[in-house]
């Protein structure tokens, strides 16, 4: 099963920590750091990659929260579901 996480930064990283990221580290796992976000793609699961949340944290210079996309689309659908019935 293929595992699409993503991680939510506290803050957009400088683009030079950015560009100095190494997408070789985890073969076949790959990322796209778009903004505060880093979409994961990980073909072996996610409890094999190299891609830590450590890793991020610390080359990016940020603090941050890993999620699902499963899980990150329930809780987008529990909120409007809140805000629906508000």
């Amino acid at each position: 099963m293929i595992i699409k996480p993503v991680r939510f930064l506290e803050k957009a990283p400088e683009r030079s920590r950015v560009e100095a990221l190494d997408p070789d580290r985890s073969p076949p796992d790959e990322y796209s750091v778009i903004g505060r976000e880093v979409y994961l793609h990980c073909p072996d699961g996610f409890a094999r990659t190299k891609l830590t949340n450590g890793c991020f944290e610390s080359r990016l210079q940020t603090a941050g929260t890993t999620r699902n996309w499963r899980t990150v689309l329930m809780l987008f659908e529990m909120t409007e579901t809140d805000a629906q019935e508000k």
